[in-house]
C-alpha cells in the first residue's frame, strides 16, 4: 500500500525527471548562431542599373550597369529580356576611322572574378521597342540568362537627364 507521502514523492520524482529530460533535450538542440552570417554568394551580380528618361515618342534607350562574375567559372550571357521591351542587346561603342561607332556584341562572357562596367562610350545595353513611356523615378524589370543556367531578374531605375 502506498502512503500519501510516498505518492507526493513519486510525483515529485516524475516531474523532476521530466524537467531534467526537457532541459537536456533543449540544450542538445540549441545551436549557437554566429553574430555575422555570411551572405550567400550570388554567381553573377548586376548592380546600379539605370537608363535616362527618354524624350516623347522615343522607344529605344541605353541601359548602364555594373556586372560582376563572383563564380569560379566563365559566365557567358545568353539572353536579356524585359516584359517592357521587344528586344535587348549588348552593344559596344568604339572609334573607327575617326568616328564613334556602335555595334551589337555577338557574345558576352565574363571570366571568373571579372567586373564589366556598362557605361556611356563603352559596353551598354540597347533596349528596343519600349512598350510604355518611362519617366524619371520609374523602374522596370530586366532578366539576364547565363549559359551556366544562372538567371537573374532585377530592376532598372529611370533617371532624369540633368
Amino acid at each position: 500500500m502506498i502512503l500519501p507521502i510516498e505518492m507526493k514523492c513519486n510525483r515529485l520524482f516524475t516531474v523532476s525527471i521530466f524537467l531534467l529530460i526537457s532541459l537536456f533535450c533543449t540544450s542538445c538542440t540549441q545551436e549557437e548562431i554566429p553574430a555575422e552570417v555570411p551572405a550567400v554568394q550570388v554567381p553573377v551580380l548586376v548592380k546600379n542599373l539605370f537608363m535616362f528618361e527618354l524624350p516623347p515618342n522615343r522607344t529605344t534607350a541605353a541601359v548602364y550597369a555594373r556586372i560582376t562574375n563572383n563564380s569560379d567559372v566563365t559566365q557567358p550571357l545568353n539572353y536579356i529580356h524585359s516584359p517592357l521591351a521587344e528586344n535587348i542587346q549588348v552593344h559596344r561603342n568604339f572609334y573607327e576611322n575617326g568616328m564613334m561607332q556602335m555595334r551589337p556584341v555577338k557574345k558576352l562572357s565574363l571570366s571568373s572574378g571579372e567586373t564589366l562596367n556598362l557605361e556611356p562610350g563603352g559596353f551598354h545595353l540597347m533596349v528596343f521597342g519600349l512598350y510604355d513611356p518611362l519617366k524619371a523615378g520609374d523602374t522596370f524589370e530586366i532578366t539576364f540568362e547565363f549559359e551556366t543556367g544562372h538567371v537573374l531578374t532585377t530592376q532598372v531605375e529611370v533617371r532624369s537627364q540633368g
